[in-house]
């Protein structure tokens, strides 16, 4: 959050002056070393009996077809996520927002993604895949952000920075839990080759469509994301998926 938070400064005080403003994102990039130094001091090189040990498994035999599955929603709810380089080229362009206020829209985001991370983390442990859920509905709401207001912007930008917080954290915990025999490492190997293509087509196509026509935009997005949760609904229990994430009961 710091570092667009120092950009929207500079952004403010030296208006277009992005080369000080990357500049000053460098900062706390720069403390991250530091960071990481401290704790790797604190937490040593320790690791737990169980995962020390090899990963069983054949990496040949692939992913069950529960987690194939699952696969194809990851990939359909990421595609369907609009970029937020696109957000913010809507927002100066249209115009909604000040350049200086962009890098605002993006800590807050930010900050919304961490508190999102929590929730459905601490939901999925509780509740399941259920929780998921929630990412094409996020996904569909964060359209506001191409209205022609403000606080629409705004509305949909906190949605976008929702759906990011369960894409980079609840998402990929349940590849562990669905990946039956296939090895970890090749489990999330899989998962990330999935979830980048997506992110890769589907930041392309939004972005193309953009320039063509924004309802069209609209109506991709909305598509995809049923799709997407159609096809949830099928690994969700009841509808021939397992009774829970697929990992240890909930404590």
């Amino acid at each position: 959050m710091l570092g667009p938070l120092l950009a929207a400064v500079v952004l403010a005080w030296r208006v277009g002056d992005y080369r000080t403003a990357f500049f000053a994102v460098a900062v706390p990039g720069a403390l991250l070393l530091p960071a990481l130094l401290v704790a790797r001091r604190a937490m040593g090189d320790a690791v737990s009996p169980a995962a020390a040990r090899p990963a069983t498994g054949d990496s040949r035999a692939g992913m069950p077809p529960q987690a194939r599955r699952y696969l194809a929603f990851v990939a359909l709810t990421a595609a369907g996520l609009a970029p937020f380089p696109l957000i913010a080229l809507h927002a100066v362009r249209a115009p909604v927002l000040a350049e200086a206020q962009v890098p605002l829209l993006f800590a807050a985001a930010m900050a919304v993604d961490a508190l999102a991370a929590l929730w459905a983390g601490r939901r999925y442990d509780r509740r399941g895949l259920g929780v998921l859920a929630a990412l094409p509905l996020l996904s569909v709401v964060a359209l506001l952000v191409f209205g022609g207001a403000a606080w629409l912007l705004w509305v949909g930008g906190i949605a976008w920075g929702a759906a990011m917080g369960i894409q980079e954290s609840t998402l990929r915990a349940a590849v562990a839990d669905l990946r039956g025999d296939t090895p970890p490492a090749t489990a999330y190997g899989l998962f990330h080759t999935a979830y980048g293509l997506a992110l890769l087509a589907g930041g392309a196509a939004l972005g193309g469509l953009y320039d063509w026509s924004a309802g069209a935009l609209v109506g991709v997005v909305v598509g995809v994301q049923a799709a997407a949760w159609l096809v949830l609904r099928g690994l969700l229990p009841g509808r021939g998926g397992r009774p829970s994430s697929g990992g240890s009961a909930p404590a």
